[in-house]
């Protein structure tokens, strides 16, 4: 757009070396996935989670030493019969051999404030996401780790982000992140071209 702004932020994020993804998204798409996380079923996640070979090779490439995915509040992963980041990680271990950790877990909600999946986009934008790390969680790993952090969906980048940045002021991490897909946005380009 005119404006000049990137339109996607997470692109060249200090704290990411790498995105990832499945599914490039619009709107059917995108739908069809928002679907999948309320619906479980063998057949669903067949059909989602399909190996794209090369993809998976160059994940590979990484020679990721674990998978961290990001957290779901408990309530949500609740009402989704169990948290769809986990699912895609355990996925993803299978076809990259590196073993899953829970590093990360949410911070409590402070007053006034929404979930990021509640939030408009200029919500989303100003939205401070937070994450604790687990302390511990890859003590056993050494300070030159290269992990792979997992979310479902990139729209803004910023829940990786804040992900990837907790886990680097643990050690001098190499963060790639994954995801299930990335989104395009029409409202996001008529946000960035508006006065």
């Amino acid at each position: 757009p005119s404006s000049g702004e990137c339109l996607r932020p997470w692109a060249h994020h200090p704290h990411l070396h790498s995105y990832s993804a499945l599914y490039f998204l619009n709107n059917p798409g995108y739908r069809t996935l928002r679907k999948w996380k309320t619906h479980r079923g063998l057949l669903f996640d067949r059909q989602v989670l399909k190996p794209n070979l090369s993809l998976i090779r160059a994940l590979r490439g990484f020679r990721a030493h674990c998978i961290v995915p990001i957290p779901q509040r408990f309530h949500r992963a609740w009402q989704m019969r169990g948290s769809r980041t986990t699912q895609i990680s355990q996925w993803l271990s299978l076809q990259i051999h590196a073993p899953v950790i829970q590093a990360l877990v949410t911070s409590p909600l402070r007053a006034g404030h929404k979930r990021q999946a509640e939030s408009s986009l200029p919500e989303r934008l100003q939205n401070q996401i937070r994450f604790d790390f687990v302390p511990g969680s890859l003590s056993f790993l050494d300070r030159s780790t290269r992990i792979i952090l997992v979310d479902d969906f990139m729209t803004t980048g910023r829940t990786l982000a804040q992900g990837a940045q907790v886990l680097q002021r643990q050690g001098t991490y190499e963060v790639h992140a994954f995801a299930l897909g990335v989104r395009v946005l029409k409202q996001r380009l008529q946000l960035l071209k508006s006065p």
